[in-house]
């Protein structure tokens, strides 16, 4: 897959999901969600992509961020964009 070609890494997925309904004319796929078999290969994963992102000459065709759930992200949102940097 994508992971393999371009970050080298050979992991293995417990489940994949398509998020939300297709949207005809939209350029943009759909978001996927994917859980991984080790926890390991997400941390490896998320260290290359923080690195990618620093990285102003890499162009992958796709992005990967940790999953977080809901209620973290709403109390992103309610503390302001200072805090984000605390948690």
């Amino acid at each position: 897959g994508l992971i393999k070609a371009h970050m080298n890494l050979d992991v293995e997925f417990i489940r994949i999901h398509r998020n939300g309904p297709k949207h005809p004319g939209n350029p943009k796929p759909r978001i996927i969600t994917g859980k991984l078999k080790n926890y390991n290969d997400k941390e490896h994963i998320l260290q290359i992509m923080r690195k990618l992102r620093e990285d102003k000459n890499s162009s992958l065709p796709f992005y990967i961020t940790p999953q977080t759930p809901q209620q973290v992200n709403e109390n992103k949102k309610t503390r302001g964009p200072w805090a984000t940097s605390l948690t």
